[in-house]
């Protein structure tokens, strides 16, 4: 008896020891050979595929440029307006400006401490909606504008800019990028009485500095420079990632202003056009 209780025994023992080596090998998984297909986990489901970072575009890049602008010139009008209503609180009377006056019927523009002409000397139709000048003198940053007659007045700006480097005391045009026109901005003002964009309102498009540079390397070699002139100027564009680093600098060469008022009693609306041959 004792005999057939030890055979069965070790039958149990054996049999346990099988079974947990056919488990080990059951369970154990073959090593990774670079190359084997099957070793390839290949993504198939929509959902984990998707790209949740977004690619820096030129076009993302121009709307990132436009929103720093906008920022800033909301900066800019809000100090403006304080500056309108400290004047309307203290009671004092409006300051009367001088300046290019711009005559339409039934009522006038003024830009105060603007100097400019007409291209033909003349002054031009007062019937006329639009009317457009050559800027002599005179900082229209910032600047006081009067409107006289009109009521409801609304006035907007926007600039047209283009892109230069500079050498020296040397502004070479980088002619091939063409010209960037801003959005219209509305003006802050008490109605009568508004005041223009300021500094921080000059803007140019957003262009990759590598482009920058190959257009103003081309502009410097069209120059009747010398060969060591050239190489030098062209050695100041290395540092140069976007329109506003230097040697870059951004030229303002038109302004508009528009203005929509009510006047005896119909909508209407004028336009006036400053050109800075001088940037």
């Amino acid at each position: 008896m004792k005999c057939l209780q030890a055979i069965y025994g070790a039958c149990i023992l054996s049999l346990c020891f099988l079974t947990a080596c056919e488990e080990k090998k059951q369970g154990g998984s073959k090593p990774i050979h670079l190359g084997d297909p099957a070793g390839i986990v290949t993504e198939t489901d929509s959902v984990y595929l998707k790209n949740f970072t977004d690619d820096i575009s030129p076009k993302q890049v121009q709307s990132s440029e436009s929103e720093i602008t906008d920022m800033m010139v909301e900066v800019d009008s809000a100090k403006a307006s304080a500056a309108l209503e400290t004047e309307a609180e203290t009671n004092e009377a409006p300051a009367v400006l001088s300046g290019l006056t711009v005559s339409f019927s039934g009522g006038t523009i003024i830009l105060n401490g603007i100097e400019a002409h007409t291209l033909n000397r003349k002054d031009p139709d007062p019937n006329a909606n639009s009317v457009s000048y050559v800027h002599d003198a005179g900082d229209w940053k910032e600047m006081k504008l009067a409107v006289n007659g009109m009521n409801d007045v609304r006035v907007e700006q926007r600039l047209m800019t283009r892109l230069a480097v500079n050498y020296n005391d040397e502004s070479v045009l980088v002619s091939s990028l063409g010209r960037f026109t801003s959005p219209w901005y509305n003006l802050p003002g008490n109605g009568k009485q508004f005041v223009s964009l300021g500094t921080n309102s000059i803007t140019y498009m957003a262009v990759d500095g590598a482009k920058i540079k190959q257009a103003a390397q081309s502009d410097i070699n069209a120059k009747k420079w010398s060969a060591d002139k050239k190489r030098a100027a062209i050695k100041t564009l290395q540092p140069i990632r976007s329109f506003r680093d230097k040697p870059c600098t951004v030229l303002v060469t038109t302004i508009q202003w528009r203005i929509s008022a009510i006047q005896a009693g119909k909508k209407v609306q004028k336009l006036v056009q400053l050109d800075l041959p001088n940037g």
